[in-house]
């Protein structure tokens, strides 16, 4: 299994928060597709710990990406934006 752990908000360098429902989340695979997906449209982001892919029951191997956009919208602050995400291996 691989998960993300988004552990700070999408936000500038004043600290204004990017409204999360502008910052999605995709996946796709990008070779053998062995395993689970579990963005397969584009989502608001979910703060905390979830997972991105969980592995077939023989643990395969895939490759993947994940595909992270960001919209503008109506009141948005200017700025750089930036956001904390660890990734992770593990089992279930």
């Amino acid at each position: 299994m691989v998960t993300q752990n988004v552990t700070t908000p999408l936000s500038n360098e004043k600290g204004d928060e990017f409204d999360g429902r502008y910052f999605r989340i995709n996946e796709e695979f990008s070779g053998q597709q062995k395993g689970k997906l579990q963005y397969n449209e584009f989502v608001p982001i979910p703060a905390g710990e979830t997972p991105l892919y969980i592995s077939d029951a023989q643990g395969s191997s895939a490759t993947f990406k994940v595909i992270y956009q960001q919209r503008p919208y109506p009141g948005m602050e200017p700025g750089h934006y930036k956001a904390a995400v660890i990734f992770s291996l593990g089992e279930l």
